[in-house]
């Protein structure tokens, strides 16, 4: 029980939460976000009749899927659209709030892009208007500096491992597990835990807690270096949202006139690592589109993330051969245009 203990107490600091909010394990953010919608929609919609979902139109499979899920069930499912910035605020959810509102689900950063949302503004109009908040943060966890306590949120999640997942209910939030037990360690998801698993997730969460500091500093440190040395060597490509709130290990660009499937196919051939979207997370041309750019530019767009185990030194070669990379393309593309005249 010692080890059971010593994870909980490590989960519990790693959200920022106080120790009389719920805790469930659960074994991913697609349960957590299904137990999340099922309280919801059974412990306070149909009781008070306010049955409305409001979903970012950002977020991944796993909400849209569920928010589908229950407007077969006779609920009102609309997503709301993010502003130019990729940002929810309040006068973008005044538009869409009317009395039947009950729950908005938000995660605090995009996991292509970096944004992160204006939490503070966000769960201060949902508290006004009484809309129960469900917040994940598992692509920002361990790389941002957050405490579930001090914000008004309903419910948080996040996984820092796969197989895993944690999921905190604010104290004096109505909530039912969607499989009741009478497991005392994990009374509101049925079956027994894995002990192993949960250890090594408790562990984890130490973990980030204990490197924090550091890898936030030396994440934001390669990004900018990244991004720095990239327009240093090919000024047409555009790194995004460099001026706003973003989590360090993230950094999106737009490579004008060449496509970003074909770019990537010649990243990838030399182990250079890029990202295009898709799984449970959106399309990255989806997610910029939905941010109001033009498809040609969206489709440019590749997404990268660093690693604390990188150096400076690797983090500039690869901008710099993505740079040649990205020229020899752009050449080509103009060739093609120019035997099409």
């Amino acid at each position: 029980m010692k080890l059971i203990d010593q994870a909980v107490e490590s989960i519990y600091a790693l959200a920022g939460a106080n120790s009389e909010d719920q805790f469930v394990f659960t074994s991913s953010d697609a349960e957590s976000i299904t137990q999340v919608f099922h309280s919801i929609y059974y412990d306070h919609m149909v009781k008070n009749g306010r049955t409305q979902f409001l979903l970012c139109n950002l977020e991944g499979s796993a909400t849209l899927l569920n928010g589908a899920r229950f407007e077969d069930l006779g609920c009102l499912v609309e997503q709301v659209s993010v502003n130019s910035l990729g940002l929810l605020t309040r006068d973008i959810l005044n538009l869409h709030t009317t009395p039947k509102t009950g729950a908005l689900f938000l995660s605090l950063s995009n996991p292509l892009t970096g944004v992160m949302q204006s939490l503070a503004e966000i769960a201060l109009y949902c508290k006004e208007h009484e809309i129960l908040l469900h917040l994940n943060i598992s692509d920002c966890i361990g790389k941002t500096y957050f405490m579930m306590r001090d914000f008004p949120i309903s419910y948080l999640s996040f996984s820092v491992k796969k197989g895993a997942g944690a999921l905190f209910i604010k104290k004096g939030v109505e909530f039912k597990g969607m499989i009741p037990s009478s497991e005392s360690l994990n009374p509101l998801r049925g079956g027994a835990i894995d002990e192993d698993l949960f250890d090594a997730f408790g562990k984890e969460c130490q973990r980030q807690i204990d490197e924090m500091d550091q890898s936030t500093l030396h994440l934001a440190h390669l990004r900018d270096h990244f991004e720095t040395t990239l327009q240093k060597e090919v000024p047409s490509v555009k790194p995004l949202y460099m001026n706003q709130m973003r989590v360090p290990h993230q950094s999106v660009a737009l490579f004008p006139k060449v496509a970003a499937d074909l770019l990537l196919f010649h990243l990838r051939s030399e182990n250079i690592l890029a990202s295009l979207g898709g799984g449970s997370v959106q399309k990255l041309e989806h997610l910029l589109g939905k941010c109001g750019l033009d498809s040609e530019s969206s489709n440019s767009a590749l997404a990268f993330s660093f690693d604390v185990s990188q150096t400076l030194e690797q983090v500039e070669k690869m901008a710099i051969d993505i740079g040649k990379i990205y020229l020899k393309l752009e050449v080509m593309a103009q060739d093609l245009e120019e035997d099409e005249f």
